[in-house]
């Protein structure tokens, strides 16, 4: 590309999440047998820590664009369609956010899956099950909005965090974990304490070194063996099949896109998942749902013309009248009240009036004199009809 008389050799890069990443090239989600977007590795295969670093980019594991691009190569390894952008699978790199995103994810699982499981003890000893409760109050102490619910089909489900709240939560529930009793198992409490720890150093270290791709691999794979060793310990969720392709992307992948592009932060995706939060609050609270798109960009352009014009919406200043909540308020429900139950007057007289008692035989007059707390011997029509008139009136 030429640029003021100088040419410059640019090369294109795509850094998004990996279901994206899959979609962009064709291949099956990451539940699929072959789910990796850069080997061709499969389930079973990718908790296999005994390969050297850069094994899954060789030619013979390592997919390319050429045989993808290939029609006879259709439905191999996973691909389901064409590629959509002709790119070299190496320049696919993993968004260091959704890294994070998912293996915390799979953390915070676990935490509840051992909660649940100790109420489940608790409740066969018939002892208070309070483990889930204390978990979910450390997580809220932690700054973060956070709740669990039963949905229709009994199962339990709870509040998805967003990047700042998982940062929070890696920042600050290790130390709560260990100042709390029950919670998490005592045989693997420390285990788990000392994973949350290491995976947020792991984390910024990824983002900002420089290092060879082996030494990041080093300390990653250490990370993905401390996992495996709580599975031996028999707690859920920590074992080889919980392996996920964001873990075998973490070992495999990761060193070889930080050595040869740099740190991860490069290609960060937080900015776009923050216009992202943006626009949904946008169409949430902002938005007639009529056209959401327009009103998305309609309202961010009012929001940059009068952020760089110094024209910002001042909020209206509000004076709280103590006098309107301890008298108005009292007085203008009662009003209201009296109101409503005139109404309900009226219309119970305007019933009764409507009511044609003439068509009516004697046992239903009576019935309806008992009705309005009236019980009468009277045998004559005459007699009971000029009875209920005079209760009408």
């Amino acid at each position: 590309m030429a640029y003021w008389r100088k040419t410059l050799n640019v090369e294109y890069f795509v850094s998004a999440d990996m279901k994206f990443i899959q979609l962009l090239l064709g291949l099956c989600g990451a539940t699929g047998e072959y789910a990796c977007p850069w080997c061709k590795v499969n389930k079973e295969g990718r908790s296999d820590l005994t390969r050297p670093w850069d094994y899954y980019h060789n030619r013979s594991i390592g997919r390319n664009i050429e045989d993808m691009l290939d029609s006879n190569f259709k439905k191999s390894y996973g691909c389901k369609h064409m590629p959509l952008i002709s790119l070299h699978v190496n320049h696919y790199v993993p968004d260091e956010l959704h890294l994070m995103l998912r293996i915390t994810d799979v953390l915070l699982r676990n935490l509840i899956d051992d909660a649940l499981e100790m109420d489940d003890d608790s409740k066969m000893r018939r002892i208070i099950p309070i483990n889930l409760k204390k978990l979910t109050e450390l997580l809220q102490s932690c700054g973060v909005s956070f709740h669990m619910w039963h949905n229709k089909a009994g199962e339990i489900e709870w509040t998805s965090l967003s990047g700042t709240e998982k940062v929070k939560l890696l920042n600050h529930l290790p130390s709560k974990l260990a100042s709390e009793d029950g919670v998490i198992f005592e045989n693997s409490k420390h285990s788990v304490i000392k994973l949350w720890e290491d995976f947020y150093v792991l984390y910024k270290y990824v983002n900002d070194t420089t290092d060879s791709g082996e030494v990041i691999f080093e300390k990653a794979k250490l990370w993905l063996e401390n996992v495996l060793n709580i599975g031996k310990l028999c707690r859920k969720g920590y074992n080889l099949h919980n392996f996920t392709p964001y873990m075998h992307c973490l070992v495999y992948h990761v060193p070889f896109f930080a050595s040869h592009f740099g740190p991860l932060k490069m290609f960060s995706g937080q900015g776009l998942e923050k216009n992202n939060d943006i626009v949904k609050q946008i169409h949430q609270k902002k938005s007639n749902k009529w056209d959401s798109a327009v009103s998305a960009l309609v309202t961010r352009k009012r929001l940059e013309f009068g952020h760089t014009n110094n024209l910002e919406r001042e909020k209206r200043a509000y004076e709280k009248s103590s006098n309107w909540w301890t008298n108005d308020l009292k007085n203008s429900r009662s009003v209201k009240r009296r109101l409503i139950l005139e109404e309900i007057s009226e219309a119970d007289i305007y019933n009764k009036s409507s009511v044609d008692f003439t068509n009516m035989t004697d046992h239903e007059l009576k019935l309806y004199l008992k009705s309005n707390g009236v019980n009468t011997k009277l045998r004559k029509r005459e007699k009971l009809l000029s009875l209920i008139l005079s209760l009408n009136v």
